[in-house]
């Protein structure tokens, strides 16, 4: 049981930094958007995606430890436990909230970051219009290439 629960808090940890840094670039690209017009966005995508790839194996090993768990202690889930008799579980639940409060942090920082992403591509497409119409209006004014064929006339007749 002892284990289990060490198991636990070491996994929650282990999350609560791994949130810390998604936290970190989720900033540095809303930074990125609002100083370099995105130009550095997808590397800041990829470091992140590799930090929930690792969420995702922290969460499967979290809930394998917190089944066998359920299972020795007999509690229906975290929010049910009652943290007097059982205080490591109540650190526990303080952790989870924890990384729950840093995930709706970065969930609202997401929501910034995609509306401005959003604005800045709609201006980047005018843009683009404007630039298309600009093409098609020059070649308007080019002279067309004149078809010069070689005319011969015949004064021997």
């Amino acid at each position: 049981m002892e284990q289990i629960l060490s198991n636990l808090h070491g996994l929650i940890d282990k999350k609560l930094q791994v949130f810390r840094e998604i936290h970190k670039i989720t900033l540095e690209q809303k930074k990125d958007i609002e100083e370099n017009s995105a130009d550095n966005i997808e590397d800041l995508v990829r470091r992140k995606q590799n930090y929930i790839d690792t969420i995702d194996a922290i969460d499967i090993a979290f809930s394998q430890q917190f089944s066998l768990l359920k299972e020795g202690v007999g509690v229906e889930g975290i929010d049910s436990t009652d943290a007097i008799k059982y205080p490591a579980l109540g650190s526990l639940k303080s952790k989870v909230r924890e990384v729950m409060d840093i995930a709706s942090e970065i969930m609202k920082l997401e929501d910034v970051n995609n509306s401005t992403l959003t604005v800045l591509f709609d201006s980047l497409k005018q843009e683009l219009k404007k630039i298309n119409t600009g093409k098609k209006s020059l070649k308007a004014y080019e002279a067309p290439p004149m078809a010069v064929d070689a005319v011969y006339i015949d004064k021997k007749k």
